[in-house]
């Protein structure tokens, strides 16, 4: 299978989203019936679609990463055939299945300076911002995630300053205050860590993790901006 998952994930790269049993065989360097076999099983999960037995529809390139390293493809190796659309239109399903109204690649200016979140997904009186990082946990990378949560947690309350005195650009006019969460997603089949304060969340886990975040709210830094006052935004820093 994960032969099959990889050739699936370097076929349908870029701007592809379909390709053939026979480029599949070819790629995977396994027989056809094989193949064929294997694909109607992920169609059962919803992956992809397969058409009169020779045309393959890929639909969820995410799901077909994580299956693949279920069954063991190297996650490192998996994330080089990813990019950011793959994470962010996930990440963003996610929020919406959970009633979250979602803007992704949000540009915006503090102080003179130009920042961008990935995703940032609301729902009263919270705001999650999402920096998707489509890359594992082996080694070497334990001191990018701090870096980058240092820096994303900047970037989110350069975003707190923002809200605060332009709440009606991104709808927030009718409400009194709000609590920011800096979160980071990456591809990676660990529990859910932690990193200066800041949530380090498996893509898989992100959906109960954002349906258990209370229970999570007491553990992890977040930004309390007081709209329409002149309180600065204040940062509570994990205990």
């Amino acid at each position: 299978m994960r032969n099959i998952v990889e050739a699936l994930l370097k076929l349908s790269g870029g701007s592809a989203i379909a390709t053939t049993i026979d480029d599949i065989s070819r790629e995977a360097n396994t027989i056809r019936h094989v193949v064929l076999e294997n694909l109607k099983a992920l169609e059962e999960r919803g992956v992809l679609t397969v058409i009169n037995d020779n045309l393959v529809i890929i639909h969820d390139r995410i799901s077909l990463a994580l299956h693949g390293i279920r069954h063991g493809l190297d996650i490192e190796k998996v994330a080089r055939y990813l990019d950011w659309r793959d994470f962010e239109q996930f990440s963003a399903l996610c929020f919406e299945a959970n009633e979250y109204d979602v803007l992704r690649n949000v540009v915006f200016t503090y102080n003179n300076r130009r920042y961008e979140i990935d995703i940032v997904a609301f729902k009263k009186p919270r705001i999650v911002c999402i920096d998707c990082k489509h890359w594992g946990l082996r080694k070497g990378k334990r001191s990018q995630l701090k870096k980058a949560s240092i820096v994303h947690k900047e970037r989110v309350m350069a975003f707190g300053e923002v809200i605060k005195h332009n709440p009606r650009k991104y709808g927030l006019s009718s409400w009194r205050y709000a609590f920011l969460y800096p979160i980071i997603v990456t591809l990676h089949e660990e529990p859910i860590s932690m990193c200066e304060g800041l949530p380090i969340v498996p893509i898989f886990k992100l959906n109960s993790f954002l349906q258990s975040l209370d229970a999570w709210s007491d553990s992890i830094s977040y930004l309390h901006v007081r709209i329409h006052e002149d309180d600065p935004p204040w940062l509570k820093h994990m205990k």
